[in-house]
């Protein structure tokens, strides 16, 4: 326990002599005016003293102060002026000590006012009885809601070690790192904010969270966190980042880094999604618009962007063999891209031209044809899962056939090539089934000559042309 000296209980003056001043007047008004502003006989503060305060046979009297600051102003007897002293605050109670805040537009407020703005749970006996007490109820000033606001820059954790001078004298852990990795200034220096776990504390450094539980009509939105940029820089080419994440893997011993993980939970089913039937569980999606209005807008250049910043990836984009529905990587399948008719996957040279691109314009699921890659080859199937042709591979493979496109007036061609000098053509049938060229004729024609070929025994024959 500790003790405090006791504030003087009655107020008590005197005159030049040392004598009390009998029968003195103490005038209060309103700190920097000549408005009457009332003191009060008890700590109530329901009862107004007389204005003045007339001082009794041993020049005391009860005078308590309100709200305040106040002008004081004592007189003799006789109404001669002794002092005057402006600006007094009660030192008393926290709702009666008044303070005005430093710069433009800023209005005198209680010290009770402002220290209520912050709770904690060290104000309450205990902690569940904070939680129900901490919260106003309201969210909009006018429902009664208490707004936090802090002006220039707030440093939390270990952002508070960088003393936010330019450049550093005092630097934070992320500041230190950023400037050994060879970064000029770290991020801290020009943030607003900034969060940072302690060097005692390896857990989450900020964590936002936003529930549905309370939304006041159907269709109202619950974003845990919200990010906006806006490159409006009317005379510089400037850059701007809503969001920017960096992940750094330092040594071996370390396990993974992620730079943005996203993850969902469903405890509903969800809709199986096409191009044309959005899904309502989904880990990512990317838009264009912003939800404004399209006038004077142009489309966006693409949704995602893989680039060397200076380093590479190993892979672009990489499936979980097990992340698909369908299939573990091992047996089934399940749609890992889904495209919309027209949509193609193209390929471009280093001038920005396309080279190449597949493409489906198929618009009846009936007329589907689908590529299937087998240990056997390759299987052009159709809609039902039907063979229309299979490519059949084979480790030792060196012959194989070439297509030729023919021009205007010239015949497509079929070749057969490969590491040998001299590469047949060979087709074969099923069972009984023959080779079938054109369609057959009757009548006598004159030998012209004739087309070496070979039996399916590899004997070379002979068959007679006219």
């Amino acid at each position: 326990m500790t003790a405090a000296l006791t504030p003087v209980p009655k107020i008590q003056f005197f005159a030049d002599d040392g004598t009390p001043l009998v029968g003195g007047k103490l005038y209060s008004y309103a700190a920097g005016t000549t408005t009457p502003l009332a003191t009060y006989t008890t700590y109530a503060g329901t009862v107004a003293n007389t204005n003045p305060v007339i001082l009794d046979s041993r020049g005391e009297a009860n005078v308590w102060l309100g709200a305040g600051p106040y002008k004081l102003a004592l007189y003799d007897a006789d109404n001669a002026l002794i002092w005057t002293v402006d600006n007094i605050t009660p030192e008393e109670d926290a709702s009666l000590v008044t303070y005005l805040p430093a710069g433009t537009g800023a209005v005198v407020r209680t010290v009770q006012a402002k220290l209520r703005e912050i709770k904690s749970a060290a104000d309450y006996s205990t902690f569940p009885n904070y939680t129900s007490n901490a919260l106003s109820g309201g969210f909009f000033t006018q429902s009664g809601a208490v707004i936090q606001r802090m002006t220039d820059r707030l440093m939390v954790g270990g952002a508070v070690l960088n003393d936010c001078a330019f450049p550093n004298v005092y630097q934070d852990w992320l500041t230190t790192f950023q400037v050994a990795a060879g970064l000029s200034n770290g991020s801290v220096t020009s943030a607003t904010s900034a969060v940072l776990n302690t060097e005692e504390e390896a857990g989450s450094a900020l964590v936002t969270g936003a529930q549905s539980l309370l939304s006041p009509t159907a269709g109202t939105s619950t974003i845990a966190s919200s990010h906006f940029a806006v490159n409006n820089n009317t005379t510089l080419a400037t850059s701007a980042w809503a969001l920017y994440a960096e992940a750094h893997k330092i040594n071996a011993t370390t396990s993974s880094v992620y730079a943005c993980e996203l993850d969902t939970r469903t405890l509903a089913a969800s809709i199986n999604p096409t191009p044309f039937q959005q899904g309502n569980v989904i880990g990512l999606q990317i838009a264009s618009g912003c939800e404004l209005s399209a006038v004077g807008q142009f489309d966006a250049s693409c949704a995602i962007q893989i680039a060397d910043n200076p380093k590479k990836f190993k892979v672009g984009i990489n499936f979980g063999s097990a992340s698909i529905v369908g299939t573990d990587g091992i047996t089934g399948s399940g749609v890992a891209i889904a495209l919309a008719k027209g949509h193609q996957v193209a390929w471009y040279n280093s001038a920005g031209s396309q080279v190449g691109s597949i493409l489906s314009n198929c618009a009846a699921s009936a007329n589907s044809t689908n590529l299937n890659f087998t240990d056997s080859g390759l299987q052009i199937t159709n809609s039902v899962g039907n063979n229309i042709s299979f490519f059949a591979s084979g480790a030792t493979a060196a012959n194989y056939f070439t297509f030729f496109a023919g021009a205007a007036g010239t015949p497509p061609t079929i070749s057969a090539n490969g590491s040998d000098t001299n590469v047949d053509l060979a087709f074969s049938c099923q069972g009984t089934g023959v080779v079938k060229f054109g369609t057959h004729t009757a009548g006598v024609v004159a030998q012209a000559g004739y087309i070496t070929i070979k039996d399916s025994g590899g004997t070379t024959r002979r068959l007679l042309v006219g």
